[in-house]
């Protein structure tokens, strides 16, 4: 793998360009500074009781409030273990809500447009059923829609609460629109998701933890997905990922999204670069973007074409460790036996002079393993 190095043997590592908010902004933001098992208890208890309030307002707030990575992860965490609900603790048998991320992979030469509901979500059940993903869950259904990240973004967690809870008065997953896919002439990468539910004794694992294999039950998911979403003329790679609850499911649908698109990328790329002016240099670097936000960018050039320069922008989450996704780009750069993969370590502002960085922005790394 490669050892991303400034100068001498000294390791680089990615600074982050996020600009979290300072200590004292909010209750929960300031509990969830706090890495004590006190202070999580409360985080927990906290949570729990604005969203049986449906104070979501003030629950997203605290986030966009958190101090750090780590505080922001922490609530975070907690906030989606409540999302997926206990409203049925004190019964044998619950209502588990989940979404299952679909990674859509399409080559066209024309627009197209993929239907946004499926024909036959039965047929996907039982692919799980046979492969023994279920568990000791029954009555399993998918919703019919396939969903945007968007969707689940907008979703109130106290509403994702109450559709596991037995008595709530909300609304039920199939409430979610069918959200059609845009293909555009090339090679895309999109994101859909589909919402289920199932009954499941409340001793039990949930289906997003008994169908975390997904290599029992992803090729056949994947065929019968297929078979539904084929379109004339379009070549469609479906790419289910583990289900997860509903909050959970989006945040690894968008990072299965981003790697996939990134590894398209780079094969891509690296391939075009080689047979036109040889061995790219790849340069990794963090900006700054938007409302305190930030973003890594993997650039490409030729260092004896000035002509060659392309990139790639992964947009941070809060909770993303830049230095993490950068380890795996190394390892991707690696599998394809390229060795010069370097590593700017300052931030870059949002209106910098240059988009992406050619290999002269950064030093060459001094090594690699």
């Amino acid at each position: 793998m490669t050892d991303f190095t400034t100068t001498g043997r000294t390791p680089a590592r990615l600074p982050d360009p996020r600009r979290y908010a300072p200590a004292g902004g909010h209750p929960l933001a300031d509990l969830a500074a706090d890495s004590s098992p006190e202070a999580e208890r409360e985080l927990n208890a906290a949570v729990e009781r604005l969203l049986a309030a449906h104070a979501d307002a003030e629950v997203r707030g605290a986030l966009s409030l958190a101090s750090s990575r780590e505080a922001h992860g922490r609530l975070w965490d907690v906030l989606c273990a409540a999302s997926e609900g206990q409203g049925g603790r004190d019964e044998a048998v619950v209502a588990r809500t989940f979404a299952l991320p679909l990674v859509i992979v399409s080559g066209a030469r024309q627009s197209a447009t993929v239907g946004g509901a499926l024909a036959d979500v039965a047929t996907l059940a039982e692919v799980l059923r046979r492969a023994g993903a279920l568990g000791a869950s029954r009555n399993l259904g998918f919703s019919n829609a396939l969903c945007s990240l968007e969707t689940l973004q907008r979703l109130p967690p106290s509403t994702v609460r109450d559709w596991s809870a037995p008595d709530a008065p909300g609304s039920s997953p199939r409430d979610v629109a069918p959200e059609p896919i845009a293909i555009r002439a090339g090679e895309e990468v999109h994101l859909r998701f589909l919402l289920g539910a199932a009954v499941t004794p409340a001793a039990a694992p949930p289906v997003h933890e008994t169908a975390a294999h997904i290599g029992a039950w992803g090729l056949q998911f994947a065929r019968a997905l297929g078979a539904q979403i084929a379109v004339p003329g379009i070549e469609l790679l479906a790419l289910p990922r583990p289900p997860a609850g509903v909050l959970k499911a989006a945040y690894t649908g968008r990072r299965a999204q981003l790697e996939v698109a990134l590894n398209l990328f780079m094969s891509n790329t690296i391939k075009r670069v080689r047979a036109a002016a040889g061995e790219p240099v790849v340069v990794v670097s963090v900006h700054e973007a938007g409302d305190r936000g930030g973003e890594l960018r993997v650039s490409m050039s030729a260092p004896f074409d000035e002509a060659v320069l392309e990139g790639f922008r992964w947009p941070l989450h809060p909770i993303e460790e830049p230095n993490e996704i950068a380890r795996m780009i190394g390892q991707f750069a690696a599998d394809c036996r390229l060795t010069d993969v370097r590593i700017v370590d300052s931030i870059q502002p949002e209106g910098g002079a240059a988009l992406f960085l050619r290999a002269d922005a950064a030093p060459p790394h001094s090594g690699r393993h």
